[in-house]
């Protein structure tokens, strides 16, 4: 009952501050439009402050520079000459209720700006007139409630497309990549841990998720009812290959973060002046534990391509959220070559965290954690390496809600929670003649 009434309260204090707000409805309805070498659907039909609100900076004649403080307080916009900057002025005079926007090209205001902070949307709240052509505007943030209502917005990545946006093979999914530019070859190999005495390296380690994207917002009278995404039909191809070079006894345990090469595009659209962007992050952390009982040189792990399905969160006002969990089908192969006078076993994790944000809307958040055990011996009587090789999958996510809700039944934070887990997978043992490689698929 006290959240109703504040409801009630809410929609009138919005209903008077805003009472010079004119609105207007805005449809669009694209399909398979190749933009920056990817294949985009969007749809939205919805309504929004008139044109006349707002000032986007991307198409302000005369505009040469923007810069704004790190709280993104103040805006300091640069023009050209004295007209351009007359014109901005009077339009920045002419409402009320005035917003300022970026589709893009300004949205990186602040220099220490980091690739998933950016501006997109302020209301003025003040104004600053000098003679230099520059003007001062204070902004305050906007939660998208206060510039949609009464409507949906759908955006999808379905796929890629060649650079130079010429009709081409548009059926591939995008590729969301670690260490790898196109999910299927590696890019590099990269060192773990080096002593005098031994060194471990990643000759064969990428994780490449192929995937569809999309994002769902519904609105009502300034509330927002649901927003809805997540990834579909993922692919998860990749391969998880050491290379040991022991010449003494020895042990060893890392776990630390790395900088590896990262295919994460983000994605920019619009709804009418008000420019959105769906994007994507992948942190890794590498956890490695091993020990060598001889001296000398062997290759072992895994190659896997790994059908995980769909993986979506959905948030509706007034109930729970709601969790499609991944349902993913498994074909691995043990990778193995070496000296036949190796032993030693390792267990190795490399965790990539998949991260989807959209502007100030959501942000769901996946860890997808693949672990080795391999214990690897040779002889030096029959010249062959064997492996025995074990794996294990976990996806644990969590999501959060960027928006400000009023629920007594809803939250804006799910999880973290783990979603699914394969249970350990037996690859059985493999053996190979020293030097020589062999994949076992399972």
């Amino acid at each position: 009952m006290r959240t109703s009434a504040f409801l009630v309260v809410l929609c009138f204090i919005a209903a008077t501050a805003f009472a010079d707000v004119e609105w207007q409805r805005m449809t669009a309805n694209t399909e398979n439009v190749c933009v920056n070498g990817f294949v985009q659907n969007l749809r939205y039909d919805i309504e929004l402050p008139a044109n006349a609100h707002f000032l986007v900076l991307d198409e302000t004649p005369g505009l040469e520079d923007v810069s704004c403080t790190r709280q993104k307080t103040e805006m300091i916009l640069n023009f050209a000459s004295a007209d351009h900057y007359d014109n901005a002025v009077s339009i920045l005079k002419g409402r009320d209720t005035m917003y300022i926007t970026s589709k893009g090209r300004f949205s990186k205001c602040h220099e220490s700006m980091e690739m998933g902070e950016h501006f997109s949307i302020g209301r003025v709240i003040d104004m600053k007139e000098s003679s230099s052509h520059a003007v001062v505007v204070s902004i305050v943030r906007v939660d998208y409630q206060e510039v949609f209502r009464n409507g949906d917005v759908d955006f999808r990545i379905v796929g890629e497309c060649p650079q130079n946006d010429l009709p081409g093979d548009w059926s591939k999914n995008f590729c969301l990549g670690l260490n790898t530019k196109d999910c299927q070859t590696v890019e590099q190999a990269f060192a773990i841990y080096q002593n005098a005495l031994i060194s471990v390296s990643c000759k064969d380690c990428f994780m490449g998720f192929q995937s569809e994207a999309f994002f769902h917002m519904s609105y009502g009278v300034h509330l927002v009812d649901e927003v809805y995404t997540g990834l579909k039909n993922m692919n998860l191809n990749g391969a998880l290959v050491l290379e040991a070079v022991a010449t003494k006894d020895w042990g060893t345990g890392v776990d630390k973060n790395f900088n590896l090469l990262q295919n994460a595009p983000s994605f920019g659209f619009s709804i009418g002046p008000i420019g959105l962007r769906m994007w994507f992050g992948i942190p890794v952390e590498i956890i490695l534990q091993a020990d060598f009982l001889a001296t000398a040189t062997a290759d072992a792990g895994i190659s896997f391509n790994w059908n995980l399905g769909d993986m979506t969160v959905d948030w509706k006002k007034g109930d729970s959220w709601k969790v499609v969990k991944p349902d993913p089908s498994f074909n691995s192969q043990t990778v193995l070559s070496g000296s036949a006078s190796f032993d030693g076993k390792t267990s190795f994790q490399l965790i990539p965290g998949v991260t989807l944000t959209v502007d100030n809307v959501i942000t769901m958040e996946a860890f997808t954690t693949p672990q080795i055990d391999a214990e690897v011996s040779g002889s030096t009587v029959t010249d062959q390496i064997c492996a025995n090789v074990t794996w294990q999958f976990q996806v644990e996510t969590e999501s959060q809600l960027h928006l400000d809700i009023l629920s007594d039944v809803t939250t804006d934070t799910w999880g973290p929670k783990i979603l699914y887990d394969s249970g350990v997978k037996d690859l059985g043992s493999t053996c190979v003649g020293g030097g020589s490689t062999k994949k076992r698929l399972h």
